[in-house]
């Protein structure tokens, strides 16, 4: 490619991105207030029966709600307001909270100011409309039609400069908005010039637009950027289990101590005590940073969602009401305080795997797909953004493949074995699901100790085998004491206080106190089993958010998008380890244990601990156990990223080794698939916000 061209393509396909990024920000700009009621095709007529029309108020003061009567309408209205609230028992109920009778002349807007209504921020307002008389009698015979395109609309005190947009976040906020919108533009256009290179590649550029350490920092960025965009959107308290898990903490700063017993009924601890049956470590660090900053109490100032999904017909995606800010505003500082935390994580977890990638390739172009692709997984960075146990047992388990990786290049000093085996344990200690790490550091160290050996190509003698094996037995036992050290202490402490290493008998009351029980699900033969793979496994591993399932709408395009990126990703992953294998398996034959040897015993390491992972996930999620919660959900896997990342890594390397033609057309893909995944995130976002936000 001539060197004129190459900004010309990165320009357009960055063009075409920020383009598609302009149209899905100027669409929430003017949000229907409707939400989705506002897809019906059937326009609004009011006669003498109620007709209720529901507007929703996002976190913006509204100075009045205004209705659009259709051309040439005369006549009374006469118009209830009323919201859906909660009683003690849970069951919910409409409270009126005031009304008007307003004249219909032609199509003048009709504003119905907000002081009438009485109501906050983020809440449905129901307008119970009915054609009246000068007497406020209904009457028959005058129906009244209203807009047909937009029948009613808000009027804010203040229209900020991204319009309704910025009335997803609290108090409106500027700020929030504006930093949403700079992260969307800095990971679209980092994507587009991505995009850009793998295209200009599929032609014979062989150009370094960037250095390896640029490549490293611009993944980084566009993980960072995303992560916080989502930890903005998302709101408090929403994403999977997080007040449970901010519980946790609080319980541990405040008391002092871990759980030792089941909390009894209307114990305020009770209703959280479910994520009791986690690892203990995250809680611990929680703990004390939430102590030191003194945001260990109060407990958060919740109020439960009337129109939350698991209520009779509820709608909306959020299990509680996020109006005017909270009072006392303790626990989301708290909140917010340890969403930081798991953001720096993110970024850290970024940077690592981006050091991982140089593992298998120098090329500043995989690193930074491989890398910077995670800001292209919303779900991902929507976790990692969030208070759970996933950033820090992704982050240390990323941590860990690096350091075992290390050990297949043949790095065995004592300090690094004791350093490897420590950050397994402590992985393990935040999340049970990274013990696949453990058989990771085993066979590193069985196969580094034969590659020292030389033992060639043949069959190895059981002498030669012998030396392999006692040649390991120190790296071995390092690396297990170095787990021990960090991880032990939770089965002694488990035996000491519920006469139980594993403590399977806590575990199972805890949980049954929480109504959660082990329920058979579909069998694997069955359709059944595959639709629900695609409901609890495919979308929530790409993009549907909090407890309640918020994302595209149904129908939505974007999971086509993620469906070629599957089968992308994943061939990718499964076809770089045998190119590897047989670089190094020539290595091996000439009796030189050099890099590719190594490359290929490290990718062999990550692909046993990525096999063992899922076959684990696979046998939790079939067959459940009493002493454990199973969702279905991908995110008990994301420990897995970095040995899943250095797979997909070293398919990508292997494109500039494949024949032309092949070597073209992978690139080719490999472009347009990053150009897809970055519209859909657009598509994405913006389901998310109406969903979250504006009542969709």
């Amino acid at each position: 490619m001539r060197d004129a061209a190459r900004p010309l393509l990165a320009l357009a396909l960055v063009g075409l991105l920020l383009g598609a990024a302009l149209v899905t920000f100027r669409s929430l700009r003017d949000i229907d207030p409707r939400g989705r009621a506002s897809w019906a095709a059937a326009p609004v007529v009011v006669a003498d029966v109620p007709t209720d029309l529901t507007v929703f108020l996002p976190a913006c003061d509204v100075r009045a709600i205004v209705v659009h009567p259709a051309p040439g309408t005369q006549g009374r209205l006469g118009i209830d307001y009323f919201r859906y609230v909660l009683d003690k028992r849970g069951d919910t109920w409409p409270s009126g909270t005031g009304g008007a009778e307003v004249r219909v002349a032609g199509d003048a807007p009709i504003a119905l100011p907000m002081k009438d209504a009485a109501v906050s921020w983020r809440q449905a307002l129901t307008l119970r409309m009915r054609s009246v008389d000068a007497a406020g009698q209904p009457v028959a015979g005058r129906p009244i039609a209203l807009d047909a395109a937009r029948p009613v609309s808000l009027d804010l005190f203040e229209d900020p400069a991204l319009g309704r947009f910025s009335c997803a976040f609290d108090a409106g906020s500027r700020g929030q908005a504006w930093a949403t919108l700079g992260a969307v533009v800095i990971t679209l256009a980092a994507t587009g010039l991505l995009a850009a290179a793998w295209l200009a590649r599929a032609v014979g550029d062989t150009w370094a637009w960037a250095s390896p350490r640029a490549a490293t920092l611009a993944a980084a960025t566009m993980v960072g950027a995303t992560t916080l965009a989502y930890a903005f959107v998302v709101p408090p308290f929403e994403p999977p289990d997080e007040l449970a898990h901010l519980e946790y903490a609080r319980y541990v700063a405040t008391t002092g101590t871990l759980p030792r017993a089941v909390p009894p009924p209307g114990d305020p601890w009770r209703p959280s005590s479910y994520e009791w049956v986690q690892q203990p470590l995250y809680y611990l660090g929680a703990a004390a940073i939430l102590k030191a900053t003194g945001l260990d109490t109060p407990a958060p100032a919740l109020v439960d969602n009337p129109r939350a999904r698991i209520r009779p017909n509820g709608t909306e995606p959020t299990l509680f009401h996020h109006g005017a800010p909270p009072m006392p505003a303790t626990g989301h500082q708290a909140l917010r305080l340890l969403r930081l935390v798991s953001w720096l994580m993110a970024v850290a977890t970024t940077l690592v795997i981006a050091r991982l990638v140089r593992a298998v390739s120098a090329d500043w172009l995989v690193i930074a797909t491989t890398a910077g692709g995670l800001a292209l997984m919303p779900q991902w960075d929507a976790v990692m953004g969030a208070v759970s146990t996933d950033p820090p047992a992704t982050l240390l388990a990323a941590l860990a493949t690096l350091a075992v990786v290390r050990l297949a290049h043949g790095r065995d000093s004592t300090p690094w074995l004791l350093l490897t085996g420590a950050l397994i344990g402590a992985a393990y200690v935040v999340k049970a699901t990274a013990v696949f790490l453990a058989p990771m550091a085993v066979l590193a160290c069985v196969l580094d100790a034969a590659n020292r050996e030389r033992l060639g190509t043949g069959l190895p003698t059981s002498d030669e085998l012998s030396r392999v094996l006692a040649r390991a037995l120190r790296p071995v036992l390092l690396v297990g004491l170095g787990i021990a050290a960090t991880a032990a202490w939770v089965h002694v402490r488990a035996w000491l206080v519920f006469g139980d290493p594993q403590a399977f008998a806590f575990k199972k009351a805890i949980l049954e106190a929480g109504g959660f029980v082990p329920t058979p699900g579909p069998m694997p033969w069955t359709g059944a089993f595959w639709a629900q793979m695609r409901v609890m496994v495919f979308e929530p591993f790409w993009a549907r958010f909090g407890s309640l399932g918020a994302g595209p709408f149904p129908g939505s395009r974007v999971w086509l998008a993620y469906a070629v990126a599957s089968v992308v990703i994943v061939g990718a992953a499964v076809a770089g380890v045998p190119a590897w294998l047989r670089a190094g398996w020539r290595e091996v034959q000439a009796d030189r244990g050099g890099k590719a040897a190594c490359t290929s015993m490290a990718l062999l390491v990550c692909a046993t601990g990525v096999a063992l992972g899922l076959a684990a996930w696979v046998a939790v999620n079939l067959a459940p156990r009493a002493d454990m919660v199973v969702h279905w959900t991908p995110r008990h896997i994301l420990p897995l990223t970095a040995p899943a990342a250095l797979l997909v890594a070293a398919g990508l390397e292997r494109v500039r080794h494949a024949p032309a033609l092949a070597s073209r057309v992978m690139a080719v893909t490999i472009g347009v698939t990053l150009l897809a995944l970055g519209l859909a995130s657009l598509g994405v976002l913006k389901a998310t916000v109406l969903m979250f936000h504006f009542g969709y």
